[in-house]
């Protein structure tokens, strides 16, 4: 958020608190100063909802030129423009879209701070209310799918009864008349929001005039936050666009399964345990293929008597080339050195017991020859990262490097 100081000694009339549903309206211009690539300006009144109460700010016009930021300084409300607008008065249009579904947001933050209270006994900490979801943190450890989905239709069904919502002030000695889900901050006159016969509750926030606005109020999640437990919903339009979403992709599973949309999960699970069997099958075939691709590969080996056994791989998954390495370190007196091409080679050496050289050693000068990063142990080492462009040059390189090193450990054998 911006940081603004402003030195005003006018206090900004706040319509929003009283008049939430107005959408245009005019007002005196008191200042309107640069402040970093913006301007800040400054009216005797607004209906601009600046960000506070965990609800953000209102967006629109003053003037033509678009509001982006809304920032309350002590008495001050001050406006973020990118461009600076002249004159006396300020014609001002409130961002109408915005602002409801943010109000549609709020009232349905405080149906749910009751609901919760009613089915669980537990007391809402705080609320968030985002540009795409919000979010509820409720004071307790644990929160039940059976609870959530009671608190699910009683907010509903508050929400189809078309309750009346009024907003008014009090002084603080008129709050003992009043059933408070939370105590206020204290000050000459508090505002209450009451939702009719059900909720009141201190709030600086603006809200529908009737809880039917709100249309429908959905949780979505909830997760544990420093041993409570918060919750996203959505609500109004945003539930519907998220009710949306969620059918396009039923409608495609369904038809992409051939199966009705209330038999997905039945079909769902019968392909998932055919993949598991699948999956054993594969397991099995590919270990046999693996063994007898190492039995060919280290006859070649023997014909071309050669220690070193280096190959370029293409298509294959890193996996399997570590067991092919395994199986014929296991088997034959070689030195192996597989490259993997991918987007981003990687390099597998490794050896047969018999070859007592330590690769864990050497594996920082093999890294700096092909510029890779890795390591491992002194009989397998691993490496990745390897750019591609000379690839079938590498294999080569690490043979005749690792051949100079099994020569100095064969004098220092003899020694």
């Amino acid at each position: 958020m911006l940081i603004v100081e402003i030195n005003s000694d006018m206090e900004t009339k706040k319509l929003y608190l009283v008049r939430p549903d107005l959408k245009q309206f005019e007002a005196k211009i008191v200042s309107i100063a640069p402040f970093e690539d913006h301007f800040a300006l400054i009216l005797d009144q607004t209906a601009f909802y600046p960000t506070s109460g965990g609800q953000m700010h209102d967006s629109g016009t003053a003037n033509g030129i678009p509001v982006v930021d809304v920032i309350e300084t002590d008495a001050e409300i001050v406006h973020i423009l990118p461009e600076p607008i002249s004159g006396d008065k300020a014609t001002c249009q409130i961002n109408w879209e915005r602002r409801f579904d943010f109000m549609q947001q709020h009232t349905a933050f405080h149906i749910l701070a009751q609901s919760f209270l009613r089915v669980t006994g537990k007391n809402t900490l705080s609320s968030h209310l985002g540009e795409e979801f919000s979010t509820i943190d409720v004071e307790t450890a644990q929160i039940s799918d059976r609870e959530i989905e009671q608190v699910e239709m009683l907010a509903n069904q508050i929400c189809f009864e078309n309750r009346a919502v009024r907003h008014f002030f009090v002084q603080e000695n008129e709050l003992d008349h009043f059933s408070l889900r939370a105590l206020p901050t204290k000050g000459e006159q508090i505002r209450l929001v009451e939702i009719e016969n059900f909720d009141v509750d201190p709030c600086g926030g603006t809200h529908v005039n009737y809880t039917g606005q709100v249309s429908v109020i959905k949780i979505l999640s909830q997760e544990k936050i420093r041993g409570n437990v918060r919750l996203t919903f959505v609500a109004g339009k945003r539930a519907l666009s998220d009710y949306q979403r969620k059918w396009k992709i039923l409608k495609q599973l369904s038809a992409k399964l051939t199966e009705a949309e209330d038999k997905i999960i039945n079909k769902f699970e019968k392909l998932q345990a055919e993949q598991k069997e699948f999956l054993k099958i594969k397991k099995k075939y590919r270990a046999l293929l693996i063994s007898k691709e190492a039995d060919d590969l280290i006859a070649e080996a023997h014909i071309s008597d050669s220690i070193f056994l280096t190959r370029i791989f293409e298509n294959r998954e890193l996996a399997e080339i570590r067991d092919l390495a395994r199986q014929i370190i296991n088997r034959g007196h070689l030195i192996v050195i597989f490259g993997l091409k991918n987007e981003r080679g990687n390099l597998i050496i490794a050896r047969s017991k018999d070859f007592e050289i330590n690769l864990a050693a050497l594996a920082p000068k093999i890294n700096e020859i092909v510029n890779g990063k890795g390591g491992g142990r002194a009989d397998f080492i691993e490496v990745g990262g390897i750019q591609t462009k000379n690839w079938e040059q590498i294999p080569d390189q690490i043979a005749k490097f690792m051949d100079k090193a099994v020569e100095q450990f064969s004098k220092e054998r003899i020694k």
